[in-house]
């Protein structure tokens, strides 16, 4: 190989940017912020206390509201930049995929990082405030709407993961009555079925009308419902 005319991986190998993405996007994602705010803060393990999940609601809960509000910045951050900093530099680099495509892509690992963290051994959050933070990215101005729906049925309902659920379910509505891009709407649908998912539990608790509402505060040790 001559040193002076390096080959340029992107070249040689077209998918690499975009796999390259998608591995930064999962990792960024797998910083478990909730996790290290109880360590931190307190010295606990986060998930000890409360609900028992890393996420920015449990944090409000057991380590309080600035708490909980900086863990919720942190985690929509990795998806905003998973999508606007990492996907669009992918596709910069020279990935042959569809833009769309790369950035959805890149959106979909960070939402599993978060809820399936290789540092906290694939079991974290709920993903809602790290997809919240793709689409803000994606879509902004969809994204604000959907952050009125859950204003609004939290406001109504004092449940958040109602809010949560209902936010989630907004997306790919809003993404079919505007026409956005079907990678796009993707994404919105591999979201609403993750938060779907990971709030399987909540499901189960509201049917019975068991589910705490955002008023009353978790109590520790931790609470298994």
């Amino acid at each position: 190989m001559n040193p002076a005319n390096p080959v340029n991986p992107v070249r040689k190998h077209p998918m690499f940017a975009a796999v390259l993405g998608v591995t930064i996007s999962y990792l960024l994602g797998s910083i478990p912020f909730g996790y290290l705010a109880g360590k931190v803060l307190k010295g606990i393990d986060i998930r000890d206390y409360g609900s028992g999940n890393v996420g920015a609601t449990n944090v409000l809960r057991t380590l309080g509201a600035k708490a909980g509000i900086v863990v919720l910045l942190l985690d929509a951050g990795k998806g905003f930049v998973s999508v606007l900093v990492i996907g669009s530099l992918a596709v910069r680099l020279g990935s042959p995929l569809n833009p769309y495509m790369v950035r959805a892509l890149c959106g979909a690992a960070s939402i599993i990082g978060h809820d399936f963290p290789i540092f906290l051994g694939l079991k974290g959050g709920k993903g809602v405030a790290t997809g919240l933070g793709v689409f803000l990215a994606a879509a902004p101005l969809y994204a604000w709407l959907a952050i009125n729906v859950f204003i609004v049925a939290v406001g109504v309902t004092s449940y958040v993961s109602v809010g949560s659920l209902l936010m989630a379910a907004t997306l790919p509505v809003l993404m079919v009555i505007f026409r956005r891009s079907e990678w796009y709407l993707g994404l919105s649908l591999f979201w609403l079925i993750s938060v779907i998912y990971s709030h399987r539990e909540n499901i189960r608790r509201l049917l019975q009308g068991k589910e705490p509402r955002i008023r009353r505060k978790a109590r520790s040790p931790r609470e298994h419902q």
